[in-house]
């Protein structure tokens, strides 16, 4: 996707969760260096529907 947003001039927010920001940095300071913006969403992406009460609260 960066080539191709460097190809065209775009740029971009990804959402990412922290996890990923964590146990990918190379490719979100990649993502930066291009320019554009990392908007950080809490730690992992849940499947909302199988957490219990407590945890989707």
């Amino acid at each position: 996707m960066l080539d191709v947003f460097r190809r065209y001039g775009i740029t971009a927010t990804w959402c990412v969760p922290a996890h990923t920001i964590q146990t990918f940095r190379s490719a979100v300071d990649a993502v930066l260096e291009d320019g554009h913006v990392i908007g950080a969403h809490g730690v992992y992406d849940e499947f909302v529907p199988a957490l219990d009460r407590e945890e989707g609260s």
